[in-house]
C-alpha cells in the first residue's frame, strides 16, 4: 500500500471517527445557536473584505510562553501591522498582553472552547468567526462582549449543512480553518504563525521515539531547525489534510508562508519566512 494510500484512509478513519463521536453534539449547538443567536450574518459579508491585504494567523503552538509573547509583541510594534487572524485558543494571552486581533475564529464545538474567551480583550475585533456547531456557550460569551458574530459551517457533514451559510473545508482544526477563513477575506500573503502540528521542545524526542512511535506517535526531522519533532496520530493526520489541500491550491500555496521553524508543518512543502522578514513593508490593515 503506498504512503499516499495510507494517509486518505488515516484522514478517513479520523473523520469518520470525529464525526460518530460529536454528531450528536453539533446537532444540538447547532440548535440552540440558532434557537438563542440566529444566523442572520455570515461570513458571506467578509468576502473578499481585505482583499490582497497581508495577513497573520496567529494560533497558541508549542512555544514556550516567552516566545509567544515576543512575537506578538513584534507584530504590533510593527510601523505597518498585518491584518491579525486570531485562533480562539490564543486570546488569553491577546487580553493579557493589552492586544486586540482584527479578527477570532472558533471551530471546535466543545463548552471548553468558552474558557478562552472568560478574559476580556482591550479592544473589540472587527468579529468572531464561528463555526454553527460551536457551544452555545462560546456563543454566549461572545455575544455579552457584543462582538459581531459572522457564521460559517463545516462542509463536512453534509446533514447538517443549513442554506445560505458559506461552508469551509474540513481541516479539523482551528489553525487550518482560520488560514482557509483568511483567503475567503481575500488577504495575500498569508503567514502562518505557531502552526506546528507537533509537541513541544520538551519531549526528548530522540530518547522516547521508539516508544511513542509504538503508540501511535511519529518522528519527523525538521530540516529548517535541524531537530526531531514528534506528532501523534491526530497530529499527523492534521499535517496530511493541510498538505492536501496545500499541493491542490496553487493560487494559495503561492502566497501563503510559515513563520514558524519550529515543528512539523513544513514536511507540507510550505515555505518558511521570518516573522521579521514577513512583517517588512506590510500595507496597514483596513
Amino acid at each position: 500500500m503506498t504512503t499516499k494510500k495510507i494517509e486518505q484512509e488515516n484522514i478517513t478513519a479520523v473523520n469518520n471517527a470525529t464525526r460518530n463521536m460529536h454528531f450528536s453534539l453539533w446537532q444540538t449547538n447547532i440548535k440552540e445557536n440558532s434557537l438563542f443567536f440566529g444566523f442572520s450574518q455570515t461570513i458571506k459579508a467578509l468576502e473578499d473584505a481585505h482583499k490582497d491585504e497581508k495577513a497573520i494567523v496567529f494560533a497558541a503552538g508549542v512555544h514556550p510562553d516567552w516566545q509567544n509573547r515576543n512575537n506578538l509583541e513584534k507584530i504590533y510594534s510593527a510601523k505597518k501591522r498585518p491584518l491579525v487572524i486570531a485562533c480562539d485558543c490564543s486570546l488569553p494571552l491577546f487580553a493579557e498582553l493589552g492586544y486586540t486581533p482584527d479578527y477570532v475564529v472558533s471551530a471546535d464545538g466543545s463548552p471548553l472552547i468558552a474558557k478562552y474567551y472568560w478574559r476580556k480583550l482591550q479592544g473589540k475585533p472587527k468579529g468572531a468567526l464561528l463555526f454553527t456547531t460551536v457551544h452555545p456557550t462560546t456563543t454566549e460569551t461572545i455575544t455579552q462582549y457584543g462582538w459581531p458574530i459572522y457564521w460559517m459551517q463545516n462542509y463536512s457533514p453534509k446533514e447538517l449543512r443549513l442554506d445560505n451559510i458559506p461552508s469551509i473545508l474540513p481541516v479539523g482544526n482551528v489553525g487550518s480553518t482560520a488560514w482557509l477563513v483568511a483567503w475567503y477575506l481575500g488577504c495575500k500573503p498569508v503567514g502562518l504563525l505557531d502552526i506546528e502540528f507537533a509537541w513541544s521542545d520538551e519531549v526528548p524526542y530522540r530518547a522516547v521515539g521508539e516508544r511513542f512511535q509504538r503508540a501511535g506517535y511519529k518522528t519527523y526531522l525538521n530540516p529548517i531547525a535541524n531537530r526531531y519533532y514528534m506528532a501523534d496520530y491526530i497530529y499527523s493526520v492534521y499535517l496530511d489534510v493541510f498538505a492536501q489541500y496545500f499541493k491542490k491550491m496553487p493560487a494559495i500555496r503561492k502566497h501563503t508562508v510559515s513563520l514558524t521553524k519550529e515543528g512539523i508543518i513544513c514536511k507540507s512543502g510550505i515555505k518558511y519566512k521570518t516573522l521579521e522578514s514577513f512583517l517588512a513593508d506590510t500595507p496597514h490593515s483596513k
